[in-house]
């Protein structure tokens, strides 16, 4: 029976007679001399006749012949070193190695060495063609390598859960399937294990619930400054892309007006009746007036250095304290009649410790007679009160250092101080327990923000709670719940924190507090009731509340504090006050002399309920000349 012989070094495959074992044979396409091997049967059938081939036994696929019907296929290298029966003889007669073509025999007239020297030369140039063509299987292999890991790389990003394998087109005619490949049925998809969930905290009990949606007002852009005026009734909102100062009524809950702006950069100051824009390019000052919110008096800054600060009393019409320097030339702090606009003779500041500069703040008091300011560099943080006599400059520990409305108390980060430099109560917060303090706009009112943690370490999660004070006490007459609006007011992973006074204004005459969040772009309103607050609350609360009026020369006058307490039984004693003051009842009395010599008078008040619990009255008392 023939079979098929391949070339191992042309590749060609030709038939040759069956032998039962080794046979060296010359191929008849390059003449080369090689030894076959033994043949085996394989169980390789014809795709179309389905005659069984017998082949010699290789390990790479190669292409055969069917003996039955001429048609030629590619039996698979598993397949071809499998054993199988030998196929019945259905060809034609066998071929013998001695009838193959004329160019597979040796020429007469050629010897040995000739041969050596041809077969020498087909394999040079074998060699040669044998080079190229393995550098270029080499590159398409690594081409090919390339290609499959970015295949691998999408299928493992986009792939979804699916079938395993998708249904191939099987090719027409029967195909037996291999030994060594088994065929599986019914492939199922592989089972995905999922993720380990992370475990989480439970929730934190002790964490109170958020507060109820507040009313939000949208702003154009991000706020810029923001001011309190109009005696505590209105924020004055810095909009710098816009050039508009928006004019923002909490009681209504809306911006009223817009005022233009004639430059981005621009310092804001405000009063009782009055809105002061400061240009520091052109050096000047600019008045508007409340009732109309139109400009009605301009004037330039009277110094020779350039224009960094002003601060305003909100429930003032003046004095305005007006800082300019040009470092390390000098600085020039002194006061502007507001009605004039022109500096106020014999009032500057000297020995401020305070070197103004781009970017500083200056607050006041509610009625304008104690600033504090601060700046960076080598300056302090400060307070000034204005005197008959001059300025009383002091540094303070507060860091800010906002002054409260009734201009006795300076707040900080966890630290509350008088003017004057000394601590009123203890200095609280540290690391994980942060108190950041900030006044009221008008009254005895301060707020607290105090740093919280919820839930176990990696989950923790830390927020604010608000508390509203009242007088000198650090403890809350009333804790507000978690407000949303508050959160990235501290960045806790770098500790930054924003500035309270410039994102939180509490109005307890008309019981709101606005918020402007970390983004500033809107103000979150919510209606507070602090008595009715504490009204339900079971704690123990003594407080004053109310502002004393102004005496006038002359004229007798009365007090009445009124105080928060839920023990009952206030009792008042004056400590310090001006001569002929006194306590008559539940109330301060004074017959003001027409020849009072002073602008203010100090006044000390001890306020104590039934179980003994006492709270301090400190207050200025404004003393006029008017009749």
């Amino acid at each position: 029976m023939p079979i098929d012989i391949r070339c191992p070094s042309c590749r060609d495959v030709f038939p040759v007679t069956e032998a039962p074992g080794n046979q060296a044979l010359d191929c008849p396409n390059c003449g080369k001399r090689f030894v076959a091997h033994a043949p085996r049967a394989t169980g390789i059938k014809c795709p179309s006749c389905a005659t069984p081939s017998t082949i010699i036994a290789t390990d790479r696929p190669q292409p055969t012949t069917c003996a039955g019907c001429g048609q030629r296929f590619t039996v698979p290298a598993a397949a071809a070193t499998a054993p199988a029966p030998k196929a019945p003889n259905r060809s034609a007669p066998p071929v013998s190695a001695a009838k193959t073509p004329e160019p597979a025999r040796r020429r007469p007239g050629r010897d040995d060495d000739d041969d050596d020297d041809d077969d020498g030369r087909q394999a040079k140039e074998r060699g040669t063609g044998g080079a190229a063509v393995g550098l270029i299987v080499l590159g398409g292999a690594g081409l090919l390598f390339v290609v499959a890991g970015f295949v691998v790389v999408a299928y493992l990003i986009f792939s979804r859960p699916g079938p395993a394998t998708e249904p191939q087109k099987v090719a027409a005619g029967p195909v037996q399937p291999t030994a060594s490949r088994p065929v599986e049925v019914n492939p199922q998809p592989p089972v995905r294990v999922p993720a380990p969930v992370k475990p989480t905290s439970p929730p934190d009990p002790s964490r109170p619930p958020a507060a109820p949606p507040a009313r939000v007002i949208a702003l154009p852009e991000p706020a810029g400054e923001v001011r309190v005026g109009g005696g505590g009734r209105y924020l004055f909102i810095h909009l710098k892309v816009a050039r508009q100062v928006a004019v923002f009524d909490p009681a209504t809950e809306k911006i009223i007006r817009y005022i233009p702006v004639a430059d981005d950069e621009v310092l804001l100051a405000a009063g009782l009746n009055h809105l002061i824009l400061g240009y520091p390019k052109q050096n000047a000052i600019v008045r508007y007036s409340l009732a109309t919110f139109e400009k009605d008096a301009t004037n330039t800054v009277e110094s020779k250095f350039p224009l960094h600060g002003l601060g305003m009393g909100a429930g003032s019409n003046g004095p305005l304290l007006v800082a300019t320097a040009n470092f390390p030339f000098g600085e020039d702090l002194f006061l502007v009649n507001v009605l004039t606009l022109r500096r106020v003779p014999g009032t500057e500041i000297r020995n401020s410790g305070v070197i103004p500069e781009k970017g500083m703040r200056i607050w006041a008091s509610h009625e304008g007679r104690v600033f504090t300011t601060k700046a960076g560099g080598l300056s302090r943080p400060s307070a000034f009160q204005a005197r008959p006599d001059g300025w009383v400059c002091s540094p303070s520990p507060c860091d800010p250092p906002v002054i409260g409305p009734e201009g006795d108390l300076v707040f900080g980060k966890g630290e509350i101080a008088t003017p004057a430099g000394q601590t009123v109560g203890e200095k609280v917060g540290g690391h994980g327990k942060g108190v950041w303090y900030t006044p009221a706009t008008i009254g005895p009112f301060f707020l607290s923000f105090s740093e919280r943690a919820s839930g176990d370490w990696p989950n923790e999660q830390k927020y604010l709670l608000t508390g509203i004070h009242a007088g000198r006490d650090q403890r809350p007459l009333v804790t507000l719940p978690e407000l949303p609006e508050t959160a990235g007011l501290v960045d806790w992973l770098s500790g930054q924190v924003k500035p309270f006074d410039q994102h939180v204004f509490y109005f307890p005459e008309v019981n709101r507090l606005t918020v402007f969040p970390s983004a500033r772009d809107r103000v979150w309103v919510r209606t507070i009731d602090v008595k009715a607050e504490i009204a339900k609350s079971t704690a123990d609360y003594l407080a004053v509340v109310s502002r004393p009026p102004t005496a006038i020369k002359g004229k007798p006058y009365r007090y009445a504090p009124e105080v928060w307490s839920n023990r009952g039984g206030v009792k008042l004693r004056l400590d310090a006050g001006p001569t002929g003051m006194w306590v008559d009842g539940g109330a301060l009395m004074w017959d003001v002399p027409s020849n009072y010599p002073g602008v203010t008078a100090a006044v000390i008040l001890n306020v104590t309920d039934s179980t003994g619990r006492e709270t301090f009255h400190m207050f200025d008392m404004t003393v006029s000349g008017r009749k």
